[in-house]
């Protein structure tokens, strides 16, 4: 990303995909700057949440 100055979800896993958006809780594509969060982007409309949660692969969950 830093290379060629923008995002490019092409080069990301899956998984590095799906941990980004559980931690965000915004999609891949409505980060980095593409979202109304911040005083830059205050006017363009709000990301749409997740549509469905991921599924957190921790000892927490496993009982």
């Amino acid at each position: 990303m830093r290379t060629s100055g923008h995002v490019m979800p092409e080069s990301v896993t899956p998984q590095a995909r799906a941990t980004v958006e559980m931690l965000a809780g915004m999609p891949y594509e409505c980060l980095w700057g593409n979202n109304n969060i911040g005083y830059l982007n205050r006017n363009k409309p709000a990301a749409p949440s997740l549509k469905q949660a991921a599924t957190l692969n921790s000892t927490y969950n496993r009982g």
